[in-house]
């Protein structure tokens, strides 16, 4: 998976090159984009066969790793923290990104097609909760789906030992999903070379200025919210502020590099000891959070969201708001903490968001970029909300 990233970013940048050159080119009368056209699509269809399954049994599996003996005092508490720095993130996100508006200009092709019709917020909150799941599931309802699979799997927990076997099978089923998932990203080279092509050539290559807003957009939300709201845990904790930002240098530089958070658990409880929190806390909430504290993935979701919106043209309306923040904070449980997990977790938020699949291709190509950024915040949150949780237990 690493180096299909590096074929990915290849393949937008072919793309970027094939359609500054060849855009107008026809061959036997047919244009060359229009030729690529159908290799995009594909892989579109190829992304949206595997969000419901994808989101269903990554939740569930998600959910029951929490041991419900563990989850009495420590793991409710941190449970909590972590969806609190969640819902800031995606709220600075959000804020900022409609303050700069990264995607105005891009006129994306695709626009003209893209409708999107945006319910009440009273229909947001009532409709979360699903008549039928597998209608909801058939239609493609994404936080329907959420809500499901979060009670579903606290219910295996509450189960016990009976429930094993259906335990079990969720938690090989979130890990066929995951290789599923991979085995479609071998399609993504050429399926986001298509799409760039396609839309730089319909376009032109001004539409490029709109990415350089975008990466600049999220780097800025991940820190301002390392700098404002982890500041402001670790002095809570009581760590110190320059003791603890010396100790999760270290976490943080190979977050950054391995874009890894669950790879880079080692090296963060190791720092967990520097700051002297106690082994029985860090072993259990970093884990955790590995698996369910996303502040720096649920920052790139929104960024991304409003620049898709923006680039196809697409009005942002306070529902739309409302179910990227509830979709993101709700994701976050199951979102893996690998490289580029951020973009499924994407993906969960187009769809609930009622946005053009097609934006996923367009952010696909410079996900590199993006994620070793979120990957260093999601580790730091990790520490810092583990050094407050400490700091309750004593």
């Amino acid at each position: 998976m690493k180096g299909l990233v590096w074929w990915i970013f290849a393949g937008f940048v072919a793309g970027i090159a094939f359609g500054a050159i060849f855009g107008q080119s026809e061959i036997a009368g047919v244009k060359a984009i229009d030729i690529l056209k159908p290799f995009g699509d594909i892989f579109l269809r190829l992304l949206q066969m595997l969000v419901v399954p994808l989101i269903f049994s990554t939740l569930i599996a998600g959910v029951v790793s929490i041991e419900p003996k563990r989850v009495a005092r420590i793991g409710v508490s941190t449970l909590v923290l972590y969806l609190i720095t969640t819902v800031i993130a995606i709220s600075l996100a959000l804020s900022l990104a409609l303050i700069i508006k990264p995607g105005v200009g891009m006129s994306l092709a695709y626009a003209k097609e893209a409708t999107v019709s945006q319910p009440s917020m009273v229909d947001v909150l009532v409709g979360i909760v699903p008549k039928n799941i597998v209608d909801s599931m058939a239609k493609g309802d994404i936080l329907p789906v959420i809500l499901f699979a979060i009670l579903f799997g606290i219910a295996i927990s509450l189960v016990g030992e009976k429930a094993d076997p259906v335990r079990r099978f969720f938690d090989s089923f979130a890990e066929v999903m995951y290789k599923l998932v991979e085995l479609v990203l071998y399609f993504a080279p050429i399926g986001v070379f298509a799409l760039i092509a396609y839309n730089i050539g319909q376009q032109g290559i001004s539409i490029l200025i709109p990415y350089g807003k975008l990466i600049g957009t999220e780097y800025l939300a991940l820190a301002l919210h390392a700098l404002i709201v982890y500041s402001a845990v670790v002095i809570l904790s009581g760590k110190g502020f320059l003791n603890f930002w010396r100790a999760a240098k270290d976490p943080a530089v190979f977050a950054f590099a391995s874009r890894s958070s669950s790879g880079t658990l080692p090296i963060t409880m190791r720092a967990a000891d520097e700051l002297g929190i106690e082994r029985s806390i860090y072993s259990f909430t970093l884990p955790l959070g590995a698996t369910i504290n996303m502040d720096g993935t649920a920052i790139y979701c929104g960024v991304c969201a409003i620049f898709i919106a923006y680039a196809f043209g697409i009005e942002i309306t306070a529902p739309m708001i409302m179910i990227i923040v509830l979709t993101a904070t709700l994701a976050s449980i199951g979102t893996a903490g690998v490289p580029s997990g951020g973009l499924i977790m994407l993906v969960m938020i187009i769809g609930a968001a009622g946005l053009p699949i097609e934006g996923w291709g367009l952010i696909a190509g410079i996900d590199v970029i993006m994620d070793m950024g979120r990957t260093c915040i999601n580790v730091v949150g990790d520490l810092s909300v583990t050094s407050l949780i400490d700091r309750f237990e004593r």
